[in-house]
C-alpha cells in the first residue's frame, strides 16, 4: 500500500494580515527613535565640524606665524546665515611692508553646517563686523570685502588666533550649536527646553590665553 503525506505549505490570510500588522507596530516604535538619534547624531557631527575648523585656524596660525580668522556668516538675507563658516589668514608681506586688508586670503572652502544645525545667535559672543578699529579683538589690517556665492557678506563674526596660538581680544568667546531654524533673525528650537532655551546644544569655548577649546552639554 502506498501512503500519500500531504503537507501543509505557504501562510493563510490571517496569518499575513497579523505579520504585517506586527511589522507595522514596530516601525511606529522604532522610527522616531532613530529620527531623533539622526538629529543628535547631526549636531555631534557639526559640533566637530566647528571644533576641527577652531583647531585649524589655531595651528595655522602657529604654523605660518600669521594671524588666522575663524568668520561665520550672521547675515540673515543671506542663504545658509548662522550655518557657514570660513578661515582667513594674514601672511606677512615679503618686504616688510605695512600689511593691507587685500593681505587677508581666504584658507580653502565655506564649510556648512549639517541640515537643521546652526549657531544660535543668542549664543554666539564672538567679534562683530561692525567693531571699529581699536576696539578688543579687531585686527589691523581690517578684513577685505567678503562675498558667499557672489554675494557680499556684510554681517558676520569672527575670533582671531595669534601666531602664539593666544586671542587677539581679551575675552574668551563662545560658540552655541542647537538644532533649529532660523527666521528674521529669530531661532525656533526643534527641541525646545525649559526656559526657552534648547534642550540639546553644543556650546565651544575659546579659551583666550590658549586658543584652545572647552566643550559644554546639557
Amino acid at each position: 500500500m502506498i501512503r500519500r503525506c500531504t503537507s501543509r505549505s505557504g501562510f493563510s490570510l490571517v496569518e499575513l494580515l497579523t505579520v504585517i500588522v506586527i511589522i507595522a507596530l514596530t516601525a511606529s516604535l522604532v522610527v522616531p527613535a532613530f529620527t531623533s538619534l539622526g538629529k543628535s547624531s547631526a549636531l555631534s557631527v557639526s559640533a566637530n565640524q566647528v571644533a576641527n575648523l577652531v583647531n585649524r585656524a589655531r595651528e595655522n596660525a602657529m604654523s605660518k606665524n600669521a594671524m588666522t580668522a575663524l568668520v561665520v556668516v550672521t547675515e540673515t538675507s543671506l542663504e545658509n546665515s548662522n550655518r557657514v563658516f570660513i578661515l582667513l589668514e594674514l601672511s606677512p608681506r615679503s618686504d616688510g611692508s605695512q600689511a593691507q586688508p587685500s593681505d587677508w586670503k581666504q584658507i580653502g572652502k565655506w564649510e556648512s553646517l549639517l541640515p537643521g544645525v546652526l549657531v544660535d545667535p543668542s549664543n554666539l559672543s564672538l567679534n562683530k563686523s561692525s567693531a571699529q578699529a581699536g576696539e578688543s579683538g579687531v585686527p589691523t589690517p581690517a578684513f577685505p570685502t567678503l562675498a558667499y556665492h557672489g554675494q557680499t557678506v556684510s554681517t558676520y563674526s569672527y575670533v582671531v588666533f595669534l601666531p602664539g596660538g593666544n586671542l587677539l581680544g581679551s575675552t574668551s568667546p563662545q560658540v552655541m550649536l542647537a538644532e533649529g531654524n532660523l527666521a528674521s533673525g529669530a531661532v525656533t528650537y526643534t527641541r525646545p527646553a525649559g526656559g526657552g532655551g534648547p534642550a540639546n546644544y553644543y556650546k565651544l569655548t575659546i579659551l583666550t590665553a590658549t586658543g584652545r577649546l572647552k566643550i559644554d552639554r546639557p
